[in-house]
């Protein structure tokens, strides 16, 4: 919760520290995809989608939800981007290719479909 007034069994922080939390979660979920651990980078993202449905301080809203989105937004790129790298992915010897701007699953690879549908398996059971 956020506010400067004190209430019974809430946690109490101002508006600039949980601005910091929000930005430091982000540069955690960088970090994490860059180290390679997808799993975590998925917990943090989940763990901000959750944030979403605090609305516990109406006033600061509208600058949370920009916030989270911003790191929701950069999770979907990063996902988006390895599916895209693994679409491009070609049998050794076979010549590289492009993949078309509005390219479909049939322009793809197996293992781009199969990292795709391991996303889809791993966040709802994440979620839950």
């Amino acid at each position: 919760m956020l506010d400067e007034t004190s209430e019974k069994g809430k946690n109490i922080v101002s508006q600039k520290d949980y601005i910091a939390h929000i930005e430091e979660q982000h540069e955690r979920l960088k970090s994490a995809w860059d180290n390679g651990e997808r799993v975590l980078a998925l917990k943090i993202a989940i763990q901000c989608a959750k944030l979403l449905g605090d609305t516990s301080v109406p006033q600061f809203y509208p600058s949370m939800y920009v916030l989270l989105t911003a790191i929701l937004d950069t999770f979907g790129d990063l996902v988006f981007e390895r599916i895209k790298r693994k679409g491009l992915e070609t049998p050794p010897g076979a010549k590289v290719r492009n993949l078309p701007p509005n390219f479909k699953a049939s322009d793809v690879s197996q293992s781009a479909k199969e990292t795709c549908r391991n996303w889809f398996y791993k966040t709802p059971a994440s979620a839950n």
